[in-house]
């Protein structure tokens, strides 16, 4: 109970019936806290190792959502109404059926547009899955992120090539 840390220091004593001055000397043996502790420890591994927490089930979740939105995009190509719309046996359309004119010029329309909401989607989780799995290199722009970084580089290169000029071979400390 102690470990759980859900109840406070009078409400464990009241379950276990004894006074909460009692607890309060429990909690200060060596034997206790190791318990206590090893408690806890065992309780966090747990935690890690189930549901979210743990790599592998949220690499095989994100898997099993990509395989889904891919199935969305397989049953589309095989729809037969889509077969003679351009694109639709690519099963990137998503069909849909808008409203124009008013009152006896109202008329319904069956337009088709590339799903980009499900193609972002499956960007995304590929994009998370490749995070989670270590695959993802982010790149940057040193010239229009860091300025400092590219002047100093800038800087650095323009004696590098104005020694070169002169003849001169740059010293092992210039290198760097």
């Amino acid at each position: 109970m102690v470990a759980d840390d859900s109840q406070s220091d009078q409400d464990i004593a009241d379950t276990l019936r004894i006074g909460k001055r009692t607890l309060e000397r429990w909690k200060l043996l060596p034997a206790f806290k190791a318990r206590v502790a090893e408690i806890v420890a065992a309780y966090r591994e747990a935690v890690m190792s189930e549901g979210i927490a743990d790599k592998a089930n949220r690499v095989a979740d994100l898997n099993d959502r990509w395989k889904r939105m891919r199935q969305v995009i397989v049953k589309r190509a095989a729809d037969p109404k889509l077969a003679s719309v351009p694109g639709g046996d690519t099963g990137l359309l998503v069909h849909q059926v808008k409203g124009i004119g008013k009152g006896p010029d109202f008329m319904l329309v069956d337009m088709y547009a590339v799903d980009t909401a499900l193609l972002a989607e499956m960007r995304n989780t590929e994009t998370a899955a490749a995070r989670e799995l270590g695959q993802l290199i982010e790149r940057h722009d040193i010239t229009t992120r860091d300025t400092g970084i590219a002047e100093s580089l800038d800087s650095k290169l323009a004696g590098l090539a104005e020694r070169l000029r002169a003849g001169g071979v740059p010293a092992e400390s210039d290198s760097g």
